[in-house]
């Protein structure tokens, strides 16, 4: 007899709900107690602790995977005998590139982060590591990938500051700027409701980080608590932004979002339309969001409450019901004012079109913000111990699959899912479809608005979900029944495959015939004839952009169409098809067509190229892993024919370089290039075919030598920025470089304020054509000094100096190096960057001055890390007349806060800007 409930179920009771042996009226009653019962919860046996090696740890409470159906199910699938990992083991590396790994400061889905500390600069900083094994799995990459790049791009002081990132012992690694404090999350976890200033202050914040990350065409996707960090000095950042995309749906692109404990994780924060079909998510998504984790923050708990399980919640938040209006604030929390409850509810509003936008919400929570007092908040929680009461685990995703689980059990399945029923595949077409990607199976929950369902489906092999659907699909077309035949896929050989590939004009047609030709010639002599044949249709199909391929071969729309153009969609299946023939033959022949295809063909393979020498191709489905291009390239240049191999490749690229500078001079000739005219995707296809030269050098060791055009290629570049340089615009007035603030996209249709405005002004000057990336500078400084190129001193330090310089470090270059190297050349460097750096500071203070607009000092925000990184000192001390340079930084410092989007950061800028002042003031007395 199984005990009621309201009864404590005894071990064996527990035992036998965890194997799914009671019938669906004892599920009922067992997991209904269960869910309710911290006491059952503290002794659920160790089988389920095996499943999750964070259950004892700090959690929040906004994760689904809390309810015991749920658990239950994805407990069925995981099996009692997956390896609990030791989680106080050693670090597994202790050094990476130029850092110090110092001890572990979490760990998630994507790997771990780290304290370390760089062997130079002896800067603390957190890495963000991506273990080897993630690598050959898909998805992961990918998305690490699009962090870092993303991560690099959004420059605020909201949001967490990339400094660098590498590959080191087949790790890649991310570093970021070390934020000392706690995450929102587990801030709520200890303290349950904030108070609300506290809470709209962090709102807030968070408003202004996220309205920058809209201004730039992108979306977070994941607003939580625990993806918002206060620092200690009361600074809200925001975290985690490797979901963001533009006009992507990431249920199709990214494996993070299906796999266990992420997408059902931040169900409580989603809007209603990202649970209907994840690509409608737009920027009023993220406010819904972050109006849920504000409801979050005031009242202790979300505005759809766990009450009715998962089936109520997802229903609760899809539907036009009463239940789908979470309770008002005030209801919960009495100190809540009307107006703040009703704003709150606006920014969750069911109608995206009807949420205020990120400024709006920055601007109107400054309203109950006043008494906010976040560094306290932080103290408190810090002092606040975690809650010694059980934690019901949150279960990651097993990297080493246990056996199927036994049969033998009563009702195995329908007794784990008999409350919420079983339903047939036609149900797949509803509204909602949510997956969770175990290595045993898939929970699948649906919802068509007014019902919700959820099925459990097992895999016959310990292999990982993902890779089994994608093999299973695949293999069930190739035909090994007749051994006197050609291997078949979908009823073809390789023959009749080509002779496909070579005619057929419809794109999904012919995505299919690249994929059967590259199954049907894995193993045989007939590889690189396949691969050829690939790679031919480039002549007529080749590009720079990509549009993702999706499952069964369709697309998404991305943009203002509902497709993507021909060209894109086949870039998408070539690059899945493609990836799998590296590195042989998939190298040489995309040599021969940088040698000889046309200017789409050269374009299309310098991509490919770039994907496999940077390590950004995934073969995990094929049985042929390609080795990386580092252990690839340094075991050619070990032996003669190898090293031939590689600078024949070396030169193709040169030759394929040399061919696209003829279609950008001739394209640029006859009309002005826009961001995607094929004159700038030749442009692109350029620089990327000279990074990659450099890295394959690199990585083939001193056995091989740079060819001539690499070297020839910074002298172009050079010499065309310094030749745009010297033409530039002048301001009569000051004789000076003159900054052009016009909305660079009106020429386009385009302009800030909508579709085909005028152009307008910006508060932040516009990057110049001059300007050139970092590693070109680097290699222009570099060659200067060897007497190999020309390198005006003027431009090089109007370059360091100007605002919109992007400035990253390179192979543990440092700002303190390039300004010494600068130096060398011609001692005159260091007074003309202090001269331009005062220009820059001179230009804000004249707009400020005049239009009183906080908004012009926003250069500022951008000069600041190279001032910090060295350029501070360069500035005190040789910039002239520094009692008037003290007076015009002191004005500037003083009023940026009331820049809208400035926030103190970690490191403190307050007290650098002063520690400048104090400089300059003293060199002034001292004069």
């Amino acid at each position: 007899m199984i005990a009621t409930s309201t009864d404590c179920l005894s071990v064996e009771e527990l035992n036998r709900l965890l194997d799914g042996q009671l019938s669906s009226e004892e599920f009922d009653s067992a997991s209904k107690h269960v869910d309710e019962c911290e006491q059952c919860q503290s002794r659920i046996p160790e089988k389920w602790d095996a499943l999750s090696p964070i259950a004892k740890a700090d959690s929040e409470e906004d994760s689904v995977l809390a309810e015991s159906a749920c658990q239950f199910a994805v407990a069925q699938l995981m099996t009692a005998n997956v390896p609990v990992p030791n989680t106080a083991a050693d670090l597994p590396i202790d050094q990476i590139g130029p850092y110090e790994i110092l001890g572990q400061l979490g760990q998630g889905g994507m790997g771990m982060v780290c304290l370390a500390r760089h062997n130079r600069l002896k800067r603390q900083c957190a890495i963000k590591l991506l273990p080897p094994h993630r690598v050959m799995e898909p998805g992961w990459l990918d998305r690490f990938d699009r962090e870092m790049t993303t991560v690099a791009s959004l420059e605020h002081p909201g949001i967490v500051r990339a400094t660098d990132a590498g590959t080191h012992s087949g790790w890649h690694y991310l570093v970021m700027e070390y934020l000392d404090g706690m995450d929102v999350g587990k801030i709520a976890h200890r303290l349950g409701s904030l108070p609300v200033a506290d809470a709209c202050e962090i709102a807030r914040q968070s408003a202004v980080a996220l309205t920058h990350v809209h201004e730039t065409g992108l979306i977070h996707r994941d607003v939580k608590p625990s993806n918002l960090m206060l620092t200690r000095d009361g600074t809200v950042k925001l975290l985690d932004l490797g979901l963001v995309l533009a006009g992507d749906d990431p249920l199709a692109t990214d494996d993070r979002l299906t796999t266990v404990g992420h997408l059902m994780g931040t169900l409580p924060a989603m809007s209603p339309e990202q649970l209907l079909d994840s690509r409608k998510v737009q920027p009023a998504s993220d406010i819904y969001s972050l109006g849920a984790t504000l409801y979050r923050l005031i009242s202790g708990r979300w505005p759809h409450a766990n009450e009715g399980g998962l089936a109520a919640r997802v229903l609760a938040i899809t539907s036009e019901s009463n239940r789908s209006t979470p309770p008002p604030l005030s209801s919960l929390e009495p100190s809540v004012e009307t107006e703040l409850g009703s704003f709150v509810g606006q920014m969750m509003h069911r109608q995206p079109d009807q949420r205020p936008s990120g400024s709006i919400v920055a601007e109107r929570l400054a309203t109950w913000s006043g008494d906010a007092n976040l560094k306290a908040l932080l103290k408190r929680a810090e002092s606040t111990p975690a809650s010694d009461a059980p934690i019901t685990p949150l279960l990651p995703l097993a990297t080493n699959p246990a056996s199927p689980p036994p049969g033998d059990g009563k009702h195995t399945w329908t007794a784990w899912m008999g409350p919420l029923g079983w339903f047939a595949a036609a149900v797949l077409l509803a509204t909602v479809v949510i997956q969770i990607k175990t290595d045993k199976g898939l929970v699948t929950v649906t919802t068509d608005g007014n019902d919700t369902k959820v099925a459990v489906e097992e895999n016959e092999s310990p292999l990982p979900t993902a890779t089994l659907q994608k093999r299973s699909r695949e293999d069930s077309k190739l035909d090994f029944a007749n051994t006197n035949r050609d291997i078949v896929y979908e009823g073809k050989n390789l023959d009749a495959w080509l002779e496909t590939l070579a005619s057929e004009k419809e794109i999904g047609a012919i995505g299919r015939a690249m994929r059967a030709v590259e199954r049907l010639s894995r193993g045989t002599s007939r590889r690189a004839e396949a691969a050829k044949a690939t790679l031919d249709l480039t002549d007529e199909y080749g590009t720079w952009h990509v549009a993702p391929p999706v499952e069964h071969g369709g697309f998404m729309g991305g943009g203002f169409s509902s497709s993507p153009p021909i060209d894109r969609q086949f870039m998408g299946h070539l690059q899945e098809s493609y990836k799998h023939y590296f590195p042989i033959p998939g190298v040489q022949t995309i040599g021969l067509k940088l040698a000889h295809g046309n200017q789409k063909a050269r374009i299309a393979s310098i991509l490919q190229l770039r994907n496999f020498v940077m390590n950004l191709n995934h073969n995990t489905g094929s049985p042929h892993r390609a080795s990386s291009a580092e252990v690839f390239f340094a075991s050619k240049s070990k032996k003669s024919e190898g090293r031939t191999y590689i600078e024949t490749l070396l030169q193709e690229i040169g030759s394929a370089s040399a061919g696209l500078k003829s279609v950008v001079k001739e394209a640029t000739a006859t009309s002005t290039p826009h961001p995607r005219s094929p004159s700038e995707e030749a442009n692109i296809a350029r620089e990327t075919a000279w990074a990659i030269a450099v890295r394959i050098v690199q990585e083939s060791g001193p056995q091989i030598s740079p060819p001539a055009w690499i070297a020839d290629y910074v002298e172009e570049q050079v010499d065309e920025a310094v030749a745009k340089y010297e033409q530039r615009e002048v301001d009569p007035e000051t004789g000076q470089t003159k900054w052009d603030y016009a909305d660079p996209n009106a020429v386009y249709g385009f302009s800030m304020g909508g579709f085909g405005g005028g152009p307008q002004a910006n508060t932040t000057p516009n990057p110049p054509d001059w300007i050139l990336p970092t590693e070109l500078y680097l290699a222009a400084i570099e060659m200067r000094r060897e007497g190999r190129v020309q390198f005006p001193i003027e431009f090089a330090a109007e370059t360091l100096a100007h605002p919109r310089f992007n400035w990253y470090s390179m192979d543990d270059s440092s700002l303190n190096d390039v300004v010494q190297a600068l130096t060398a050349i011609d001692p005159k460097a260091p007074s003309l960057i202090a001269f331009h750096l005062d220009r820059s500071f001179q230009e804000m203070d004249r707009q400020y001055q005049a239009s009183q607009n906080a908004e012009w000092l926003h250069p500022l925000t951008y000069l600041q890390q190279r001032l910090q990184e060295g350029l501070a000192s360069v500035y005190t001390t040789h910039v002239e007349q520094p009692a008037q340079a003290h007076d015009r930084l002191e004005r500037l410092v003083n009023s940026l806060p009331k820049l809208s989007m400035y926030q103190q950061s970690t490191e403190d800028p307050k007290a650098f800007w002063h520690a400048m002042l104090n400089d300059l003031k003293q060199r002034s007395e001292s004069e």
